[in-house]
């Protein structure tokens, strides 16, 4: 078993004790020093690096968080796949970049030939080739060298030596996606393609193997406390502005209605990302309620609640593991999980609090919304698969009852309306950015227009309804 034997605090949250962490296994030969500058507020940011001893104690943080997300990189991969099988700690996302957990194979690795080689050749002239080949230019090369690692030569010689004796993961860990770079001459996309067939993947096509860890943090890690932030910020014009999320509501109350039925007896309800309360107020006149919490990032909905509600403020992904077995007999909702690090995680968990003849029902925006932001060089959130969440309830023990996708085009008069639109709504949450202004610039200059002169923008909207066997 790989386990990393040093370990460095790079970043810190804004609090003295962040509640959340990313742990990020680095690859052969590194230390901390070309990542020190990596950020991502609301998490501490911890490497882990040097697998010279497959014997030796791993080497953990210590703390409690209540989330920790994984990011490994290149032959960390290989190691966070064991420290992910035999984790203690809440792991969420989990992110694979230019790596494989077959680190060292023909058909899904570093082929077998080319490492040999390697290892025979080793020495500081071929170190310093290898690290030439992680990078696109030699102007990147060279700015490497200013941060370059500071171990020696036989420690990164025996650190590969380990690497060699270590079998090929026999279990697959749980990936929530890969990143490939399409131009990473160490681990061959080929190679990475192959490997992650059953996994979501993110390809970048100039991506070298020394990879923009910042953009994939960016891009990919959700900062929860600014989406609490700016959806409370927001509070009060998102009912106003927000007519797509309405919808969406709506519909999927009326799919529950006409699909799973609503029961005469009182029941326990656990409702998700309340929000302003869109689906709240749907629900609480037709549901004889015995109990009800509402669980929210930010703030308990704008609607008067019955004496049995409860609310609690919290991080959904973390709390649906103090709900007790078999004790809900509704769970809702509505335009929330696809904020989740792990939704098909949650599903699987959520699946355990329903009692039989419990109802599932939820909706979310899927793969292809806000598309135009990516079009017009933004950065928008790595929306759930429809058929991955499927997949997840499918073992599950719940029977799906109605699923659908549907997608909505909202059209505005111009990219700055479009883009006010997702500041009213809260949907902009996605990192903080002290270039945001020339970030907006962008966008409005590049976004994608319509036949008629109109900007649109798409949500894909996905609903799921399923019942407990």
């Amino acid at each position: 078993m790989l386990r990393p034997r040093q370990q460095y605090t790079i970043y810190r949250g804004a609090s003295e004790s962040s509640p959340r962490l990313i742990l990020l296994f680095l690859g052969w030969g590194m230390d901390a020093m070309p990542f020190r500058s990596l950020m991502k507020p609301g998490y501490d940011i911890v490497a882990l690096y040097d697998y010279t001893d497959d014997d030796a104690p791993p080497c953990m943080p210590p703390g409690s968080y209540g989330e920790v997300v994984v990011v490994a990189w290149s032959f960390g991969v290989r190691a966070a796949a064991d420290f992910m099988r035999s984790a203690s700690m809440p792991v969420t996302r989990t992110i694979a970049v230019n790596g494989t957990e077959s680190h060292v194979d023909d058909s899904a690795g570093i082929p077998r030939r080319i490492f040999d080689a390697t290892m025979a050749s080793l020495s500081e002239a071929s170190i310093e080739k290898f690290r030439r080949r992680m990078f696109r230019s030699m102007d990147d090369y060279k700015d490497f060298g200013a941060v370059a690692p500071g171990r020696g030569f036989e420690s990164l010689k025996e650190e590969l030596e380990v690497f060699a004796r270590v079998a090929p993961a026999a279990v697959p860990a749980e990936w929530s996606m890969a990143v490939i770079g399409g131009r990473d001459l160490i681990f061959p996309p080929d190679a990475q393609r192959h490997a992650w067939r059953d996994v979501h993947v993110e390809e970048f096509t100039d991506m070298p193997h020394f990879a923009d860890l910042q953009m994939i943090l960016d891009r990919f890690v959700v900062d929860k406390e600014l989406v609490a932030t700016r959806f409370a910020g927001a509070s009060h014009t998102y009912d106003a502005n927000a007519e797509v999320q309405s919808e969406t509501a709506a519909w999927l109350w009326r799919r529950v209605k006409d699909t799973a039925g609503l029961p005469d007896a009182p029941v326990a309800v656990l409702e998700v990302g309340a929000g302003s309360g869109m689906l709240t107020r749907r629900y609480l006149p037709e549901l004889n309620l015995k109990s009800l919490e509402i669980w929210d990032l930010a703030a308990p909905p704008l609607c008067p609640l019955p004496a049995c509600a409860r609310t609690v403020i919290c991080d959904a992904e973390s709390r649906i593991d103090a709900v007790a077995p078999g004790s809900l007999d509704f769970m809702l909702s509505s335009s929330t999980v696809q904020w989740f690090h792990a939704p098909e995680k949650f599903l699987r968990k959520a699946a355990v609090t329903l009692r039989p003849g419990g109802v599932m029902a939820l909706t979310y925006y899927a793969q292809g919304t806000c598309r135009e932001l990516a079009v017009a060089g933004g950065v928008s959130l790595a929306y759930p698969c429809h058929a991955r969440m499927l997949e997840a309830l499918a073992g599950s023990g719940l029977e799906i009852v109605y699923e659908d996708t549907a997608p909505v085009v909202a059209r505005f008069d111009s990219p700055r309306e479009a883009l006010r639109h997702l500041k009213t709504t809260g949907v902009n949450a996605l990192g903080r950015n002290s270039r945001a202004g020339a970030a907006a610039i962008g966008l409005v200059r590049h976004y994608p227009l319509d036949d008629d002169g109109k900007a649109p923008l798409t949500f894909v909207k996905a609903c799921i309804i399923a019942v407990k066997k």
